[in-house]
Protein backbone atom coordinates (compact mmCIF):
# COMPACT_ATOMS: atom_id res chain seq x y z
CA UNK A 1 0.00 0.00 0.00
CA UNK A 2 3.06 2.09 -0.15
CA UNK A 3 2.40 5.15 -2.17
CA UNK A 4 -1.52 5.08 -2.77
CA UNK A 5 -3.32 7.60 -2.28
CA UNK A 6 -5.75 7.98 -0.52
CA UNK A 7 -7.50 11.04 -1.03
CA UNK A 8 -8.37 11.89 -4.57
CA UNK A 9 -10.01 15.29 -4.27
CA UNK A 10 -10.04 18.45 -1.78
CA UNK A 11 -12.51 20.73 -1.39
CA UNK A 12 -11.91 24.38 -0.34
CA UNK A 13 -14.24 26.87 0.36
CA UNK A 14 -12.98 30.73 -0.34
CA UNK A 15 -13.91 32.68 2.69
CA UNK A 16 -11.86 31.96 6.02
CA UNK A 17 -9.90 29.32 4.34
CA UNK A 18 -7.85 30.24 1.26
CA UNK A 19 -7.73 33.74 2.52
CA UNK A 20 -7.50 35.40 6.18
CA UNK A 21 -10.45 35.95 8.90
CA UNK A 22 -13.26 37.12 7.11
CA UNK A 23 -14.32 38.75 10.40
CA UNK A 24 -10.77 40.90 10.03
CA UNK A 25 -11.91 41.81 6.57
CA UNK A 26 -15.92 43.06 8.26
CA UNK A 27 -13.76 44.71 11.17
CA UNK A 28 -11.84 46.86 8.64
CA UNK A 29 -14.68 48.10 7.09
CA UNK A 30 -16.47 48.82 10.51
CA UNK A 31 -13.62 51.02 10.97
CA UNK A 32 -13.22 52.74 7.83
CA UNK A 33 -16.97 53.07 6.81
CA UNK A 34 -17.42 54.57 10.66
CA UNK A 35 -19.98 51.27 10.97
CA UNK A 36 -21.49 51.18 14.21
CA UNK A 37 -20.20 47.39 15.03
CA UNK A 38 -23.91 47.46 17.56
CA UNK A 39 -25.68 47.53 14.05
CA UNK A 40 -23.57 45.01 12.40
CA UNK A 41 -23.62 42.92 15.09
CA UNK A 42 -27.55 42.99 15.81
CA UNK A 43 -28.23 42.27 12.07
CA UNK A 44 -26.11 39.40 11.52
CA UNK A 45 -27.00 37.71 14.37
CA UNK A 46 -31.18 38.36 13.14
CA UNK A 47 -29.64 36.77 9.41
CA UNK A 48 -27.37 34.32 10.03
CA UNK A 49 -28.11 32.85 13.73
CA UNK A 50 -29.99 29.31 14.44
CA UNK A 51 -33.11 30.73 15.19
CA UNK A 52 -33.19 32.79 12.39
CA UNK A 53 -35.90 32.46 10.25
CA UNK A 54 -36.02 31.02 6.34
CA UNK A 55 -35.57 33.42 3.86
CA UNK A 56 -33.36 36.16 5.05
CA UNK A 57 -31.56 38.54 2.86
CA UNK A 58 -27.94 36.32 3.37
CA UNK A 59 -29.80 33.16 2.28
CA UNK A 60 -31.50 34.74 -0.49
CA UNK A 61 -28.43 36.66 -1.34
CA UNK A 62 -26.06 33.20 -1.68
CA UNK A 63 -29.22 31.17 -3.11
CA UNK A 64 -29.29 34.07 -6.20
CA UNK A 65 -32.74 35.35 -4.96
CA UNK A 66 -31.37 38.80 -4.63
CA UNK A 67 -28.85 40.43 -6.83
CA UNK A 68 -26.06 42.39 -5.01
CA UNK A 69 -27.54 45.76 -4.84
CA UNK A 70 -30.78 44.32 -3.41
CA UNK A 71 -29.08 42.80 -0.56
CA UNK A 72 -26.64 46.05 -0.28
CA UNK A 73 -29.44 48.19 0.09
CA UNK A 74 -31.12 46.27 2.59
CA UNK A 75 -28.20 45.49 4.46
CA UNK A 76 -27.33 49.35 4.54
CA UNK A 77 -30.94 49.74 5.96
CA UNK A 78 -30.52 48.00 9.11
CA UNK A 79 -26.89 49.68 9.90
CA UNK A 80 -26.20 52.83 11.11
CA UNK A 81 -22.93 54.76 11.16
CA UNK A 82 -21.35 55.88 15.20
CA UNK A 83 -22.65 59.35 14.44
CA UNK A 84 -26.37 57.58 13.91
CA UNK A 85 -26.47 58.45 9.99
CA UNK A 86 -27.37 56.39 7.15
CA UNK A 87 -24.75 53.34 5.38
CA UNK A 88 -24.42 53.94 1.78
CA UNK A 89 -25.01 50.82 -0.03
CA UNK A 90 -23.49 51.27 -3.27
CA UNK A 91 -20.49 48.81 -3.34
CA UNK A 92 -21.41 48.08 0.31
CA UNK A 93 -19.94 44.48 0.11
CA UNK A 94 -17.21 45.51 -1.97
CA UNK A 95 -16.03 47.50 0.78
CA UNK A 96 -16.78 45.15 3.00
CA UNK A 97 -14.86 42.19 1.63
CA UNK A 98 -11.90 44.89 0.46
CA UNK A 99 -9.31 43.90 3.28
CA UNK A 100 -9.68 40.22 2.59
CA UNK A 101 -6.85 38.95 1.99
CA UNK A 102 -4.87 35.75 0.20
CA UNK A 103 -3.69 32.88 2.83
CA UNK A 104 -0.56 32.05 1.36
CA UNK A 105 -0.06 29.01 2.94
CA UNK A 106 -3.47 27.64 1.88
CA UNK A 107 -2.87 29.12 -1.60
CA UNK A 108 0.63 26.82 -1.07
CA UNK A 109 -1.45 24.01 0.26
CA UNK A 110 -3.95 23.96 -2.57
CA UNK A 111 -0.57 23.92 -4.87
CA UNK A 112 1.18 20.95 -3.27
CA UNK A 113 -1.89 18.87 -3.52
CA UNK A 114 -2.27 19.43 -7.35
CA UNK A 115 1.54 18.94 -7.60
CA UNK A 116 0.78 15.16 -6.09
CA UNK A 117 -2.16 14.78 -8.13
CA UNK A 118 -4.96 15.22 -5.94
CA UNK A 119 -8.00 16.92 -7.81
CA UNK A 120 -8.35 20.56 -5.75
CA UNK A 121 -11.58 22.32 -6.24
CA UNK A 122 -13.26 25.92 -4.94
CA UNK A 123 -16.75 25.72 -3.37
CA UNK A 124 -18.50 28.59 -1.45
CA UNK A 125 -21.81 30.03 -0.64
CA UNK A 126 -20.72 33.09 -1.78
Amino acid sequence: MTGERLVDAVVFDYGGVLTGPVRDSIAAWIEADGIDPASVSRTLKAWLSRGAPDGTPIHRLETGELSVEEFATLFAAELTTVDGGPVDPVGLLGRLFAAMRPDPAMFALAEELRNLGVRVALLSNS
